[in-house]
């Protein structure tokens, strides 16, 4: 999955969004979506869940450079995670009411090539998964890799003394 790179941090309402795709049991899953991006200093995600939280929803998120496990974790609705520079979202939207968390992974923590797992549970039950079309193997939950997409500088002169 390519991710854009920037010098500064954006706002997420301007990035695209991807759409945990990949369905398990449930014949009408929640709406989830992540969205994610790169900065010089590490990858940045926001997870939204459509729906209204119960206190068995959650998205679990595991995190490897290479093959080498990084971390795993739950994020919880409105719950933060001390571990990593997270915030809590919550709110409604012309979608509906939703929840979920942006975070932070510094590269101090996970140096690229970074691939990742992110899915959506209700207990014990995995409801639905970030899912890449290129992907190949068969785990049971998928396995997605961040590619950073670097972006053509302009050539023209306007940008160029705006660069410097």
């Amino acid at each position: 999955m390519q991710l854009p790179v920037f010098t500064q941090t954006p706002s997420f309402d301007v990035l695209p969004s991807w759409r945990l795709s990949r369905f398990y049991d449930d014949p009408e899953p929640p709406l989830a979506f992540f969205q994610g991006f790169f900065t010089e200093d590490g990858l940045h995600i926001q997870l939204k869940a459509y729906e209204q939280p119960t206190e068995h929803s959650y998205f679990c998120f595991t995190l490897l450079s290479a093959k080498k496990l990084c971390f795993s974790k739950v994020i919880l609705p409105n719950k933060a995670d001390n571990s990593l520079q997270s915030i809590s979202l919550q709110g409604e939207n012309l979608i509906g009411r939703y929840w979920g968390s942006q975070l932070f992974v510094p590269y101090s923590l996970c140096a690229p090539p970074i691939s990742g797992s992110i899915g959506l549970f209700h207990g014990n039950i995995p409801l639905c998964f970030l899912h890449d079309e290129l992907q190949t193997g068969d785990s049971v939950y998928p396995l997605v890799r961040f590619n950073p997409e670097q972006h053509p500088k302009s050539s023209s002169p306007e940008n160029l003394t705006e660069d410097r």
